[in-house]
């Protein structure tokens, strides 16, 4: 240890796997620790390229502010035990990396290594001490598994998310045999069947336990410190062992004594970043504990607060004494320190060339002068690709890819590919080393998790679940009140059906494998009055609706024919130069990103004018997609057109396309409010000259006085935002051209044209790979929370979004803001200001002229601020999960770690409702589905559609879902029969009568939005497959299926036979079954008449009801027997696609 001085001077995280492989010679545990996760994870993956044998420790900080009533995650908990026990146990050369955060809060000094509980498919498994241990061992019980540290049971499926797994796994077992050990997708819940374990090892990491001697030891303590009187809430909790959110803040007084990681582990070296960071760090822990000490002196009743902990219990305080004099620890610095250790690493001097080759061939002629061999890390094939293409233009020798750092020295060769990823370059003693980053710009790493495909139509059907007491529109009896799930019991057979309410207090009940007749009828619920079941006002009312979509269809589908019959020119892609342009691309594309962008190449390609919109949320990957496009527009010589609803959208279109066309000799301007007049009319006439090859601008580009030369795409941002007029100026622009629309604007609210099949529609549904998770705190009001969480986005330079639900809340908050940042420009914006004003304000904030954004829920959508990655949504229990989602995406779009607070009323019970959709918004990321769920929009608030808001009343006379239904089916019978002038197609479900139990049993699925999410999957289901894979799923998922759930299949299975053949009913007695034709009319009457002659068991009654004799003895022949029936009738029509 001699050669490792006190201090080491020139090192960098991004260069740590280099540094910390000459430092392993000497010890073999070290722990570095790093001011931020950013700098950590550079330097895993630096420590990843140099030295992959060695194991690498993550020991993470908890996820919440330090005296913040909000507890750390249970899987950040079991992950900071689990490195502590690995600590322990691991001989062999180990590396821990850590934050400052993590390593300065202290560890109770009686704490005890963790057990494991084993689960082996050869011993029998007793589920209810499995159970047990698992609770004891502080794994949360939920309904549905996500995350580490949670774990379900549901009969005999038991999952479990153990903590240091990529996945959970699901034990399934019969009685108390196992049979399988699966792990499984948390994002679809199924199984992953290929891999299958014989015994599953659960650590039970956790930092605190609570068995009576730690509850005595708390008790204890806390009267020791706060004395009898401080007994709140807190404390009650704790000790009934029901502990509320924020209890572990209370760590310290748990144990007998603490001590830091620097005490706990003499032999492991630690090195630590300079002394200024702590500090930094100390003086932000110290002014919050005198923040809230106050604030506990000064309350007379202190039920509700969190009892403030001294920062020295907690945390090593004093850098000299705590963490300096320990003989283990040692300080680097990336600057020269006295009488540091150096080894000779330096930062790389930048490339400052225009191009990619111009910039390899500089890197070459640096390392050159130098005299050391140029190894460029290089992980992406493409990448990997151009160099050597580069090179060999050059050269005849080509160069070496080396997999491995020892390769890579091994070679002889002047220059080296070396197949890692590094995030920055460096140089060593004899090496220049050169990144995807000096060479061809900033790009994300790709994950190497791939997100799991979530099905869309899933999602729609869970986000759109039904609650009790929402309005809701049945296609034959009208709007009613949804007020529940019932299990009707007749002559012992039950049937799970919604019980709904219609005027006069009137009840009616549905089965629930007709649950598709069923739609939400939208937020706007104040004016709706409920129908009379038996009413005529309903029918009226539909064929109202019915007669105004038939001339809405017609005009859509004369829009499209007309398109069709254009020409456009046709747009060729050179593959070098698009290839070139889309390297400047700084993230990896997602699939669904390069899905919609081949969507838009070959949509160029064809020579009829192109008509796509590009769905998704904001930051997820629209914008790419336009700059290739406009990119093969003006690179085959046509100019480019770019509309955009507001002044700010525009500025910041025009600023994203100039930097990401910079030297490439296409001119772009833009014209807006901002820019002045006589600049405005120099563009214009640039337009009609040709000079111009993208123009950019609000509506402004609409007017008479734009002329193109030759427009050959326009791209149109947030269509539905611009007014009639603009909206015909769009239209008469795009006869003869590509258009290309972007929406962040969610489904179904605006896009029919595209769920109709008349415009195309790509949907980009998940976030950009690798982009970094979002913090979510959910927390009670706290002003040290929100002071933090201010103070510390200010601090490090950046901005903050605080929203309210209300107006009304603004001024409060203002005030509250400017006592407590008296030196902080803060700028209102809210939804009754002039659109100039709104403007106005914003501008001021995205110019980084405004530390705080206070506004309403208008910053929602359209909005970019990449230096803005804090936001806190106050009573964020009176947003939908769709806003909250839409919200938090204004944050998270940089390289910073981005942090959301979602704050709800201090002490007030909120509803469970209120309380999931929180809960949820931290779970959403980990399933990869976040934009389809906010994307789907629970309220399905807005009223739009094609042909502007004159139709909102038609909407609001049947609800939002069922228009859109509507229309749909009035498009779709138009493209069909030419004609809808005698269209009797409309939206029915069979209905059966069988004698059956049906059901999901809430034994069987516990969870009633679980259930609900599955009869509503069911319910729109159309073909056998579809019904054998939902089987599978609650097999996989549920365990085995009860006999309700087994003729909750098999109805599903004959409803969908019956609308083949036309059968309106089925009832099924002690003789036979009756079925009954949809409108007395089979569609097949001759067949029909040989069948009855042919088989003596069928009678067709003169009612035209169709009669099948038969004694059945048991329930599964009846059900074999109808489904015969139903497959016979269904051969006599002409449609047979779903007889099998």
């Amino acid at each position: 240890m001699s050669q490792l001085t006190k201090q080491l001077s020139f090192l960098f995280p991004a260069a740590t796997g280099a540094w910390i492989q000459e430092i392993i010679k000497h010890t073999q545990k070290i722990w570095c620790v790093f001011q931020n996760e950013q700098d950590m994870h550079a330097a895993k993956t630096s420590i990843n390229a140099f030295n992959p044998n060695v194991k690498i420790l993550i020991y993470p900080q908890w996820d919440t502010l330090p005296y913040a009533a909000a507890s750390p995650s249970i899987g950040v908990q079991m992950q900071r035990q689990s490195v502590l026990d690995s600590i322990r146990s691991t001989v062999t050369p180990l590396v821990i990396l850590s934050t400052i955060n993590a390593v300065i809060q202290k560890v109770g000094s009686d704490t005890q290594q963790s057990s494991d509980i084993r689960i082996d498919a050869a011993i029998p498994l007793d589920a209810e001490k499995l159970t047990h241990d698992l609770s004891a061992a502080g794994f949360a019980r939920v309904d549905t598994v996500y995350q580490p540290g949670e774990f379900s049971v549901r009969g005999s499926v038991i999952d479990i998310f153990p903590s240091g797994h990529d996945l959970p796994y699901r034990i399934d077992s019969f009685g108390d045999e196992i049979e399988s050990i699966h792990p499984f997708d948390p994002a679809t819940q199924r199984r992953h069947k290929d891999v299958s374990l014989k015994q599953l090892i659960i650590n039970t990491h956790q930092e605190i336990l609570l068995p009576p001697e730690r509850i005595s030891t708390f008790k204890t303590n806390f009267v020791e410190y706060f004395g009898i009187e401080g007994r709140g809430n807190f404390y009650s909790s704790i000790v009934d062992q029901t502990p509320v959110q924020g209890w572990e803040q209370l760590y310290p007084l748990f144990f007998k004594s603490t001590q830091s990681l620097f005490e706990l582990f003499p032999n492991i070296t630690f090195l630590l970043p300079q002394k200024s960071l702590f500090s930094e760090y100390f003086n932000d822990l110290n002014e919050s504990y005198s923040y809230r000490k106050q604030l506990w002196d000064n309350t007379r009743s202190k039920d509700q607060l969190l009892p403030p902990i001294q920062p020295d219990l907690m945390y090593c305080t004093d850098f000299e004494s705590n963490i300096l004099r320990q003989s283990n620890t040692h300080i680097y610095s990336p600057y020269k320190q006295q009488d540091g250790l150096d080894y000779k690493i330096r930062p790389l001097d930048p490339l400052t060339a225009e191009s990619v080759t111009d910039r390899f061939n500089q890197a070459i002629k640096m390392s050159q002068s130098s005299n050391v061999k140029l190894v460029c890390a290089l992980a992406e094939d493409q990448e990997i690709r151009y160099v050597q293409a580069t090179h060999s233009a050059a050269n005849e020798r080509t160069l070496p890819v080396c997999k491995t750092w020892a390769d890579a020295l091994a070679t002889d060769a002047p220059v080296v590919i070396w197949q890692q990823r590094l995030i920055h370059g460096f140089k060593l003693p004899h090496h220049h080393i050169v990144t995807s980053l000096e060479l061809f710009g900033e790009r994300s790493a790709p994950s190497k998790k791939r997100r799991a495909v979530v099905n869309a139509e899933d999602i729609i059907a869970q986000a759109t679940a039904l609650n009790v007491g929402d309005l809701i529109v049945h296609r034959q009896h009208g709007i009613g009140r949804y007020l529940g799930l019932e299990t009707i019991e007749v002559f012992t057979v039950t049937h799970d059906c919604l019980a709904l309410e219609y005027s006069g207090q009137d009840k009616l009940f549905l089965p629930v494998e007709n649950i598709e007749l069923l739609s939400r009828y939208g937020s706007d619920q104040g004016s709706a009055h409920l129908d009379k079941l038996g009413g005529t006002s309903w029918q009226s009312r539909q064929l109202s609706v019915k007669k105004q979509l038939r001339d809405i269809a017609k005009y859509l589908m004369n829009i499209a024919a007309k398109r069709m019959l254009k020409t456009a020119p046709a747009i060729q892609v050179n593959d070098g130069a698009f290839e070139e342009f889309c390297r400047r691309f700084t993230f990896v594309e997602t699939d669904d990103q390069e899905r919609a962008i081949q969507d838009v190449v070959t949509d160029l390609s064809k020579g009829t004018p192109m008509d796509r919109l590009i769905c998704g949320d904001v930051g997820f990957g629209k914008t790419e997609v336009a700059l290739r496009a406009a990119f093969l527009a003006v690179h085959n010589g046509y100019q480019v057109g770019i509309v955009a609803p507001t002044t700010i959208l525009a500025r910041q279109h025009y600023h994203t396309f100039k930097k990401r066309f910079e030297g490439l000799g296409y001119r772009i301007e833009h014209i807006s409010r901002l820019v002045s007049q006589n600049l405005v009319t120099k563009t214009k006439q640039a337009t009609a000259d040709g000079e111009i090859s993208i123009l950019i601008g609000t509506h402004a580009l609409l007017n008479d006085t734009v002329k193109f030369k030759n427009l050959g795409l326009l791209i149109v941002d947030e269509e539905q935002v611009f007014g009639v007029k603009q909206k015909e100026k769009i239209k008469e622009l795009s006869s003869n051209i590509h258009v290309l629309t972007l929406s962040a604007t969610p489904i179904p609210r605006t896009l029919q044209m595209s769920l109709l099949g008349i415009k195309e529609m790509s949907l980009i549904a998940t976030p950009p790979v690798d982009r970094r998770a979002i913090q979510t705190t959910l927390c009670e009001e706290d002003p040290i929370v929100m002071h933090q969480a201010i103070k510390h986005e200010i601090d490090r330079g950046g901005q903050v979004f605080y929203v309210c639900p209300r107006i009304s809340d603004l001024d409060a908050a203002y005030t509250s803001l400017k006592k407590a940042f008296p030196d902080l420009n803060i700028v209102v914006a809210h939804g009754q200001l002039k659109p100039t004003e709104i403007e106005e304000r914003l501008m001021s904030f995205i110019e980084g002229k405004a530390h705080i954004l206070l506004s309403t829920q208008i910053i929602e959508s359209g909005i970019d601020i990449p230096n803005a990655n804090t936001m806190i949504i106050y009573n964020a229990q009176l947003f939908g999960l769709a806003q909250l989602y839409q919200l938090r995406g204004r944050i998270g779009r940089s390289t910073r770690q981005a942090y959301a607070y979602l704050i709800t009323p201090q002490g007030r019970m909120l509803k469970s409702t209120a309380v999931k959709r929180l809960q949820v918004m931290s779970t959403l990321d980990a399933l990869g589905a976040g934009f389809t769920l906010a994307s789907h929009d629970l309220d399905i608030r807005g009223a739009g559609n094609l042909l502007g808001e004159e139709q909102s009343g038609h909407i609001k006379d049947v609800g939002v879902e069922l228009y859109q239904d509507m229309l749909k089916q009035a498009v779709n019978t138009l493209k069909k029969k030419g004609s809808i002038e005698n269209d009797e197609e409309d939206l029915w479900s069979p209905i059966l009568s069988l004698g059956l139990s049906v059901g999901l049993p809430e034994a069987y699925i516990q969870d009633i939005e679980t259930r609900m999410e599955i009869y509503r999957r069911l319910g729109a289901l159309t073909n056998n497959d579809q019904v054998n894979d939902i089987k599978a799923e609650l097999l996989d998922r549920f365990g085995r299926l009860p006999l309700e759930a087994e003729n909750l299949i098999a109805t599903i299975k004959i409803k969908i036979l019956c609308r083949t053949a036309n059968i309106q009913k089925a009832e099924s007695g002690p003789n036979g079954v009756l079925f009954t034709f949809r409108n007395n009319q089979c569609g097949y009457v001759d067949n029909l008449l040989k069948l009855v002659q042919q088989n003596t068991a069928y009678k067709l009654r003169p009612d035209l009801k169709l009669f099948y004799h038969w004694s059945f003895d048991d329930i599964p022949t009846r059900v074999r027997t109808v489904k015969m029936i139903c497959k016979d009738l269904c051969k006599l029509t002409t449609t047979q696609s779903n007889v099998n």
